[in-house]
Order: structure tokens, then C-alpha cells, then sequence
């Protein structure tokens, strides 16, 4: 089984202010969550288990991840 681990804890200081009030996975271009890039991608790529860091600030957004599981 393909596995990844997704590393999104941290502050986003570079994308200030738009990372006051969310985190950076959080946050959409062109109308998509960041998050939902990188998850739809590994999921094309046969990544099925994804593995959240301890830190990680946000929950993942179930409608994100149809296909994936999420530990």
C-alpha cells in the first residue's frame, strides 16, 4: 500500500495576512483549498493512505479526501 505524509503544521508567515485567521492548506486558489490540490494529486498517483503530522493544525475536511484514508 502507497502512504504518504502530509506536512502542513507551521505558521505560513510567508503568506501573512492571509494566514492569520487559517492555515495555508486552508486557503483556495482559483476557488480550490491548497489542500485539495495536493490530496487530488496523490490520489492520481495511487496514494490511497495519507498520514496527518501530530502538529497539524487543521482536521481534513472529509468532502477533500473521498478516496483516501486519513490517519
Amino acid at each position: 500500500m502507497k502512504q504518504t505524509v502530509i506536512l502542513a503544521a507551521g505558521e505560513g508567515q510567508r503568506l501573512r495576512p492571509f494566514t492569520v485567521t487559517k492555515p495555508k492548506v486552508m486557503l483556495s486558489i482559483v476557488g480550490k483549498r491548497i489542500l485539495s490540490y495536493v490530496v487530488d494529486s496523490l490520489a492520481q498517483n495511487g496514494i490511497r493512505n495519507i498520514v496527518k503530522e501530530r502538529d497539524c493544525p487543521i482536521d481534513f475536511p472529509r468532502n477533500l479526501i473521498k478516496s483516501v484514508t486519513v490517519e
